[in-house]
């Protein structure tokens, strides 16, 4: 690889290290050494998106909601965090398993650009994307151009899972970029005849004007999106969920550090309960729970007082954003007993002493933990495990730390 090719890896590493939805694949480590480059990515077994509607031909309009919900709902958590996909296509869509009703995830981050509003994305030397899926602005040399650019691809997408063939027509690639400059959308009346409220929101996603086009958001609060995705999610909060948030809650930092590593390593059948309520939580589609969306669900439920919610709350938002990420949830909600089993805590210990000395020491913490823990936390969470043995050290040993995350877990 060139220099160049070699940073564009080293950004999208970055950049993917600092999303976290249910909807979007997961980076769980990355290697460099003088040969290559090695990521260790979430798994998903169930192929692409793509193959799957070659497999189907096309979806019923339930089935197209279900799978769309979840797409549009990555992308404008992409959105929430200034990012553009720029590359949305039906094969950067997986399953996460071959089971009939599994999540989708988006992948392929290597053309995603981070903005902060304002102007937009300044146009790169060549053309991005795919020409099925590619905005118009996109392909003009002389335009600068914002996350919309999505939510054009995105109604490509809508028009090819509801109908099995693409919006823009054309015997070569040419041919089809000409179509989408000039806007030339095909809507057979065959096709759509039964489906208006779908071909409405399709109309305001394939919108030559960017600022005319509908965002994400728009699209999450369509008639057709929330008269059609069904949804298999409990509407309740598990009364386990908030016994484990407690838990979770009044836990030292040490043994919360490793339930969220625990966390982590879980496989898609050990958290799709917890996803779910998640989900139950995370009512405005967001990828997030706020506090105010966070109280809904627990004065629901838990019959808390607003001050104890509230408190709850900034203790599992461990990196004081104000939000409750996906991972914070799954870690917070985890079932102790059932998931840190020794070999598990073990897993942890590895994981939080690179260097495989055999010991914890503060700058291994300060590391791993960033901006999340002060430095006089870390060093009570040392003499918190040296206590154990007796020995003043300042490292943390395996035994010290399966005695410390194992107590009453």
């Amino acid at each position: 690889m060139r220099e160049a090719a070699i940073q564009d890896m080293r950004r999208e590493i970055e950049l993917l290290s600092q999303l976290d939805h249910p909807n979007i694949v997961k980076i769980l480590e990355a290697f460099e050494d003088n040969v290559a480059i090695t990521l260790v990515m979430e798994i998903c077994k169930g192929g692409e998106l793509f193959d799957n509607l070659i497999e189907q031909t096309q979806y019923t309009e339930q089935r197209a909601a279900h799978l769309f919900k979840q797409m549009v709902e990555a992308v404008h958590y992409c959105h929430k965090m200034n990012v553009t996909h720029r590359d949305l296509k039906l094969e950067n869509f997986v399953f996460e398993t071959k089971e009939k009703h599994s999540v989708l995830k988006l992948i392929d981050f290597g053309l995603s650009k981070r903005y902060m509003g304002g102007g937009g994305i300044s146009r790169m030397k060549t053309m991005v994307g795919t020409s099925y899926y590619m905005a118009p602005e996109v392909l003009d040399q002389h335009v600068s151009y914002n996350n919309k650019c999505d939510v054009w691809s995105l109604g490509v997408i809508l028009y090819m899972m509801l109908t099995g063939s693409p919006p823009f027509g054309g015997r070569n690639e040419t041919e089809i970029l000409e179509n989408v400059r000039h806007n030339n959308i095909r809507f057979d009346s065959d096709d759509w005849a039964d489906m208006r409220e779908a071909e409405d929101l399709v109309r305001h996603m394939i919108v030559f004007d960017p600022s005319h086009r509908y965002s994400c958001k728009d699209v999450l609060d369509s008639k057709w999106l929330r008269k059609n995705a069904y949804s298999d999610v409990q509407q309740m909060i598990s009364s386990d969920v908030i016994k484990s948030m407690t838990q979770y809650a009044n836990m030292e930092k040490l043994k919360k550090t490793a339930v969220q590593v625990v966390a982590v390593t879980l496989s898609p059948a050990e958290i799709n309960k917890l996803r779910d309520q998640f989900k139950v939580f995370d009512t405005d589609g967001s990828g997030t729970v706020s506090l105010s969306e966070f109280r809904a669900g627990m004065e629901k439920t838990a019959g808390m007082d607003s001050q104890s919610i509230a408190e709850l709350f900034s203790k599992i938002d461990s990196d004081h954003t104000g939000l409750i990420s996906y991972s914070e949830f799954i870690s917070a909600s985890l079932s102790t007993s059932v998931h840190l089993n020794e070999d598990r805590l073990c897993a942890a210990f590895d994981k939080l002493d690179p260097d495989s000395s055999g010991f914890i020491d503060a700058h291994e913490l300060s590391t791993l933990l960033k901006d999340t823990v002060k430095q006089e936390d870390i060093e009570k969470m040392i003499a918190s495990a040296d206590a154990v043995t007796g020995d003043t050290d300042g490292k943390i040993s395996k035994k010290e730390f399966l005695s410390v995350v194992s107590d009453h877990a």
